[in-house]
């Protein structure tokens, strides 16, 4: 009997034993397969991401592309018309010599503008110091709170330039600025959009809209105009101006 009991109860463990086994085996290969799955999902949305990705970059691209291609028509046509547009804008010479005649006796007039602007305001104060002798400054509108604002007086003249419609607001708020500080302010702009009223609007001088890249051409007019009178109204001579020579012979 314990010999039949023990062979029965050894029979009876070993079948367990490889049933617990076989379901080990089991989990382990069901786990295997999950894991497996997962990693196949992953994968898949992994060459997902990075398909959509290079479908992004490229769909960007194409954007640019087609934006500079629209830039470089649009700056083509404007050259063309550059001779024209440089016929109007010099019809403000009227306007500029009411200004000149105005603010002739200024000690100080600062002009102001940003990138690109900013060049043709640095060039446009430089040509009123070279011919009519005022003190002139530009500075990049938006650095005028870092110091050059501390200048600004009561009736002191303020030119600010403002030809590219995605700035403009900010260079519009500079000048809002100078005027509330006793500033009087003359804009050159060639906006078609609303201008703030604070700005007053007899001093407002619109020209051509052109490409940015070509914009200076037409704005530095005005201020050139402006020099101009200023030094007639002065009594002096713009062909020869003191201290300067037609060439550079010395370092």
């Amino acid at each position: 009997k314990v010999t039949l009991l023990s062979i029965l109860g050894i029979y009876i463990y070993e079948r367990l034993k490889g049933k617990i086994e076989t379901a080990n085996i089991d989990d382990r290969l069901k786990e295997k397969i999950e894991t497996a799955n997962i990693d196949d999902r992953l994968k898949e949305k992994t060459e997902n991401a990075n398909i959509n990705g290079i479908l992004k970059e490229e769909t960007e691209n194409a954007n640019i592309d087609d934006k500079l291609k629209e830039e470089v028509e649009r700056l083509k046509k404007d050259i063309l018309k550059l001779p024209k547009k440089v016929e109007e804008t010099l019809k403000c010479s009227e306007k500029m010599k009411e200004l000149a005649h105005k603010y002739y006796k200024n000690k100080d007039i600062f002009f102001i503008g940003r990138e690109v602007d900013y060049a043709v305001a640095r060039e446009g104060s430089l040509k009123l110091k070279e011919i009519s002798y005022i003190h002139s400054e530009a500075n990049a509108a938006g650095e005028l709170k870092h110091g050059p604002i501390a200048l600004i007086e009561k009736s002191v003249p303020v030119i600010g330039i403002a030809t590219n419609d995605e700035i403009n607001s900010k260079t519009f708020s500079n000048i809002e600025e100078v005027i509330a500080r006793g500033a009087d302010s003359i804009l050159i702009t060639n906006t078609e959009k609303a201008i703030p009223e604070i700005i007053n609007n007899n001093q407002v001088i619109k020209i051509a809209n052109i490409s940015p890249m070509i914009s200076a051409i037409i704005s530095i007019i005005p201020m050139q105009l402006f020099a101009y009178y200023i030094a007639k109204e002065k009594g002096l001579d713009v062909d020869k101006p003191r201290n300067l020579a037609k060439s550079v012979t010395v370092e």
